[in-house]
């Protein structure tokens, strides 16, 4: 009998040594056994309920979830119209847009730009001259999309979407101004028609 109480077992001692020690040939634990009874059960039942519908199966799941996400995106959609150049332009004479912009700009483009956008290491946003287009929609994109190859970070997963908005009229209304010391013109010169 053990320390811990009678056993229905004997402890045997199998007749191999490996560096002196021995071990001992002891059944397994009842719960270890019933555990294992227990997965076969639940294997036959999983492979019943996955051919018969019951559990879906990885595409079903998939799909399920690509649904979701398409009437989800559906819904931003709609909450938030796509951006176009007029929409832009009409945030050129909304104060609130405009006040918001010179905010946003000052917290996230004026350390490049200059808080005039006269240029700085970023290019000069005051004269006629654009690296990737001056159109309304180019200056957006630039500002959601960046130009990493330039140094130009995406701010479209930093700033909100109102702001990017605002942020680009906000440079709109910079063009043809004449700060202190700005930096040459680079890139091509853009009229609007």
């Amino acid at each position: 009998m053990s320390e811990q109480g009678p056993l229905d077992y004997e402890d045997v001692l199998t007749t191999h040594s490996y560096d002196g020690i021995q071990e001992f040939d002891n059944p397994m634990p009842l719960w270890w056994k019933a555990t294992f009874v227990v997965t076969i059960i639940w294997s036959g039942f999983y492979v019943v309920a996955m051919e018969t519908g019951l559990i879906n199966t990885y595409e079903t799941n998939l799909d399920q979830d690509k649904q979701e996400l398409a009437s989800v995106r559906s819904a931003l959609e709609q909450e938030r119209p796509p951006v176009t150049e007029e929409l832009l332009v009409a945030a050129k004479d909304d104060a609130g847009a405009m006040a918001n912009g010179a905010k946003v700009y000052a917290s996230t483009c004026a350390s490049c730009h200059g808080p005039e956008g006269q240029g700085l290491i970023g290019p000069n946003l005051s004269d006629k001259f654009w690296i990737h287009g001056g159109s309304p929609t180019d200056i957006h994109v630039m500002v959601t999309k960046g130009a990493p190859t330039k140094g130009m970070p995406a701010w479209e997963n930093i700033i909100s979407h109102d702001d990017a908005i605002h942020v680009t009229a906000y440079i709109m209304n910079m063009q043809g101004t004449s700060p202190a010391n700005p930096k040459e013109p680079q890139g091509e010169e853009y009229s609007p028609n």
